[in-house]
């Protein structure tokens, strides 16, 4: 059962270029569902977005990884990624607290 949210927008352009962006959500020790939605975006022909979960807080312990969404018990930190490629996008990053 969901019994709280954090979600945040990001919107991020890239002209010619490729750039990645973070967020960070932090909180008490908790069991969590976090993820990405992507919202939108446009490109050149070449252009590409990606975003993703990248690392989070378990016990004090980091684990970077690269994943859509991911489910964790005992965990403190998320932080999601948004890469762009000659491209703008806007994601919603979203912690769900688990109960």
């Amino acid at each position: 059962m969901v019994v709280g949210i954090v979600s945040n927008g990001m919107f991020k352009a890239a002209i010619n270029t490729s750039a990645s962006f973070s967020l960070q959500h932090n909180f008490p020790k908790s069991s969590i569902y976090g993820r990405t939605i992507l919202q939108g975006c446009g490109m050149d022909d070449d252009g590409g977005v990606d975003s993703s979960v990248i690392q989070f807080v378990k016990n004090g312990v980091a684990s970077n990884v690269d994943f859509v969404g991911v489910f964790v018990q005992s965990c403190t930190s998320i932080t999601y990624q948004l890469s762009v490629n000659d491209a703008a996008a806007k994601v919603l990053c979203e912690t769900l607290f688990l109960g």
